[in-house]
């Protein structure tokens, strides 16, 4: 998945640092069945 189609909260998290550090640029590249639906995304990767 491009980066560019993450949710804007998702981002907001990363950026405040208010996920794992496991949650990586890489890390998240590789998600290759993350849904394209912003709530979806914000449900798999449980960022309320």
């Amino acid at each position: 998945m491009r980066l560019s189609f993450l949710a804007p909260e998702i981002i907001e998290a990363i950026i405040a640092g208010r996920v794992p550090p496991s949650m990586t640029g890489k890390a998240l590249m590789g998600l290759h069945d993350l849904p394209i639906e912003w709530s979806r995304q914000r449900r798999v990767l449980h960022i309320a």
